[in-house]
């Protein structure tokens, strides 16, 4: 499958996470109902709650779990990783699965595929990506890849917004860049002021498909106010 081709290209820490841009959201396409990718593939496990004062976004909740993940390199200029780099990580994540690890073993994939950015001084200081093996899997084969990495992630929770739409390589930036305005303003106008330090973009569904989820998302740490419809 063709996750690796999109490109997800986000300077943290300019004007795009100011309060400016709580005013008004800009509009979003439609997503992929995620119940019914689940139906097709394993999703990671998570409990999921509204927010009050904030429609488009849902927290998650999600539970400790087996993943590989692997560095995506960050041009030290830029501070932007590219589309050759996504490329290389997706494919180092992806022959684990397909059999180059110990075992040799084939491994199912699931969804999302994720993308995590560390923030520093304003600046994406390292990007990560990663796959969450499937909860019935309790024999985890080492990776033969130096660069994988196969561990146990403790339950952690985001803020997060879902949208739709084919995203091409020339207009990533841009749209992700929308997205995440649009969860920065949601959750200034419910009084939610979170802690910009990891983002994360999470992928569904395959580049070729008509319907598409995406969702970009923040970490919720123990200095962020938290807001759920109880």
């Amino acid at each position: 499958k063709q996750w690796y081709q999109r490109r997800v290209a986000i300077t943290a820490g300019e004007k795009r996470f100011e309060v400016a841009f709580a005013a008004k959201a800009a509009p979003s396409p439609k997503p992929k109902d995620l119940d019914e990718i689940c139906k097709d593939i394993e999703c990671a496990k998570a409990d999921i709650h509204d927010v009050k004062g904030a429609p488009n976004v849902q927290r998650k909740d999600y539970y400790e779990a087996n993943v590989i993940m692997t560095e995506v390199d960050v041009d030290p200029t830029t501070k932007k990783a590219t589309t050759a780099a996504y490329n290389v990580a997706f494919k180092r994540l992806y022959r684990y699965i397909t059999g180059n690890n110990e075992k040799g073993m084939n491994i199912n994939m699931t969804v999302p595929v994720r993308n995590k950015l560390v923030i520093k001084d304003n600046e994406v200081s390292h990007q990560f990506m990663s796959f969450v093996l499937p909860a019935a899997l309790t024999d985890i084969p080492a990776p033969k890849d130096s660069k994988v990495v196969q561990t146990k992630e403790k339950a952690y929770s985001v803020y997060e917004k879902a949208f739709g739409g084919v995203i091409s390589e020339a207009d990533s930036e841009t749209v992700y860049s929308r997205e995440f305005k649009n969860l920065w303003a949601e959750l200034t106008v419910a009084g939610i002021k979170p802690d910009f330090q990891e983002l994360y973009t999470f992928e569904y569904t395959d580049p070729k498909d008509n319907e598409q989820r995406h969702e970009v998302a923040v970490l919720i740490s123990q200095n962020s106010d938290i807001a759920m419809e109880i």
